[in-house]
């Protein structure tokens, strides 16, 4: 009795809802939907593992070239051609075993499965396979392993790679749009070295802009802004929170180009006009005039960035921002690149952070008129001159290379309407604090008694009416420029 009919009787024998012409009508149809590649023995043990007949050892055979979707446990001597889609880092098993591993994944148009390779095999091909190779693979076998089939390698079997004309698999991206392999490619548009954490930007096939946090410097000396990158296995969420572990790999696709890329800038105007299209955690490049910045009491502060239209609220924690913007006038030109949307309100809040840069430039080229337009809160547009009370008001101060540097963002109500006053302007702050900065020089070493002296003059501020002269945004925002 041949090994087939050995094969059939015992399925037979298992399952007494089938007669012997359904089961071999059965495996007929297996060979054909596997394209004739595998035998009839080959093909009836298949049938007989998915009915879940259990075979014995002597029984069990080797199977030829088969697509990743008919590959289940217990097959011998498999033959696979696929996609490499990721090459895990070598990772040692146990302590100071010395013996590593490595896994890869491999796809074709069926779907994927892992390969782990132990020892020498994986040393030499975690150096010459990366992601988008196309490989061959003999004699493996395949095992449920957490309920998933993954493949080894029989004592016999091989690894190489194989020309990409010759096979119509499906390429690299396709498999990482398709499957949750946590792993992208991006082309680097910045790159963010600091003390305690670098920062890559870069930016997908699809024209998304991500923000990747990484902690391995060694990496990073190999990359350069234009280089096309494979991120792979990211922790966190694109788009929010993404970081790169030890466990992670930054492999080099293409080498960076002559041509630098670029980001094209967008003006406050235009952002509040899309804003519906943006969504939170959004990294945007944003272009217009310096209109103040208002320190934190602690690090940081908001900046507020305009143009003829709209002015938009951008925060930081770091104040070398902030000292950097304090250094240059009012009104200046200036460009934030890789900042993100924090929170979608009335006004919108964005964040400066470790993947961000700030190019300001040459001072004083905003257009403003100097004939303000004596007008109400609820008709103000462009340059005017408002009277009104002063409802809240915040004052923040940072002391950089011996000067003081003020910024107040007021709460205001004339009657008509509400709105929002930020300046640095001193001269208007001392008028509406009734201090003068060398005043306030004197008592900025007591911090405490500084804090407190504050205190009591924002307070003392609350209720009084000014006039307010500066450009008026149509979010409501009043600049006293």
């Amino acid at each position: 009795m041949d090994k087939s009919e050995r094969i059939l009787k015992l399925i037979l024998s298992s399952r007494p809802d089938l007669n012997r012409e359904k089961l071999i009508r059965k495996i007929e149809r297996r060979i054909e939907e596997l394209g004739g590649l595998l035998s009839f023995e080959a093909a009836a043990m298949l049938v007989a593992k998915e009915l879940g007949v259990p075979l014995p050892k002597e029984e069990i055979l080797s199977v030829s070239t088969l697509k990743i979707k008919d590959i289940i446990g217990g097959l011998k001597g498999i033959t696979l051609v696929s996609r490499v889609v990721k090459v895990s880092k070598l990772r040692e098993v146990g302590e100071n075993t010395g013996l590593k591993n490595v896994k890869i994944v491999l796809g074709d148009e069926t779907g994927i499965i892992t390969l782990t390779l132990w020892g020498d095999l994986a040393r030499e091909v975690f150096k010459t396979i990366k992601p988008g190779d196309i490989v061959v693979i003999e004699r493996a076998f395949a095992k449920k392993y957490k309920d998933k089939i993954e493949l080894g390698l029989e004592r016999e079997g091989k690894i190489y790679k194989k020309d990409n004309s010759e096979e119509k698999l499906p390429n690299l991206e396709y498999f990482l749009e398709r499957y949750d392999l946590k792993t992208f490619i991006g082309t680097i548009l910045w790159i963010s070295k600091l003390e305690k954490e670098n920062c890559i930007v870069c930016i997908d096939n699809k024209g998304n802009l991500i923000k990747l946090i990484i902690k391995d410097l060694d990496n990073l000396n190999n990359l350069k802004i234009g280089d096309k990158v494979l991120f792979q296995d990211y922790i966190g969420t694109l788009g929010k929170k993404a970081y790169l572990s030890n466990f992670s790999r930054m492999i080099k696709i293409a080498e960076e180009k002559t041509k630098p890329l670029t980001f094209n800038s967008i003006t406050p105007s235009k952002l509040m006009y899309e804003l519906d299209k943006i969504k939170e955690g959004d990294l945007i490049c944003i272009k217009g005039y310096i209109g103040a910045v208002i320190p934190y009491r602690s690090k940081g502060g908001d900046i507020f960035i305009f143009d003829d239209e709209y002015t938009i609220k951008i925060s930081t924690f770091n104040d070398n921002f902030l000292e950097d913007i304090f250094s240059k006038n009012i009104t200046s030109s200036i460009e934030l690149k890789f900042i993100s949307l924090l929170k979608k309100k009335k006004i919108p809040v964005f964040r400066i952070d470790s993947c961000s840069y700030i190019n300001i430039g040459e001072k004083n080229i905003f257009n403003l008129k100097k004939d303000y337009e004596k007008s109400f809160l609820i008709e103000a547009v462009g340059p005017v001159e408002v009277n009104a009370a002063i409802l809240s008001l915040r004052l923040g101060y940072r002391f950089y290379n011996n000067n003081l540097n003020l910024g107040v963002i007021a709460k205001i109500d004339d009657g008509t309407a509400q709105a929002f006053v930020v300046t640095n302007n001193n001269k208007f702050i001392e008028k509406i604090l009734n201090m003068s900065i060398d005043e306030m020089k004197m008592y900025i070493e007591q911090k405490t008694l500084f804090n407190k002296i504050v205190d009591y003059l924002v307070e003392n501020t609350k209720g009084k009416d000014f006039t307010f002269k500066g450009w008026f945004c149509k979010n409501k925002i009043l600049i006293v420029l």
